[in-house]
């Protein structure tokens, strides 16, 4: 039925059971998916500037097989709020931060495009 060259981040996500939420981050309205057990080693996705989480789509679900997936949009960026000061790594920085703090998460692998 699909055409073999379709492609689609909701092909990707289809059969992944997953969260979103919008959670404040200091003065930063989120938006963050999880997936995978929480029990398990934290992975969280940073994607590039002008991105979004579901820059991960394709490659989540595998990895939510082994670890507590967290991606968000990061400040500035995709679903999240975009306030007005410049966005120095220190903002970054202190939203991820911020995003681990609400999990209770206090070591984590971080990966990133």
């Amino acid at each position: 039925m699909a055409d073999k060259d379709y492609s689609s981040i909701w092909l990707s996500l289809c059969e992944l059971e997953f969260t979103q939420q919008f959670v404040t981050i200091g003065d930063v309205r989120t938006r963050i998916m999880t997936t995978g057990d929480r029990g398990k080693p934290a992975l969280v996705f940073l994607h590039g500037t002008g991105g979004h989480w579901e820059a991960f789509s394709r490659v989540i679900g595998r990895l939510s097989e082994h670890f507590f997936c967290i991606a968000y949009d990061m400040v500035g960026n995709g679903f999240s709020s975009k306030p007005d000061y410049p966005y120095e790594i220190k903002v970054y920085v202190d939203h991820l931060i911020g995003v681990l703090d609400h999990f209770g998460v206090e070591k984590a692998s971080l990966i990133g495009s």
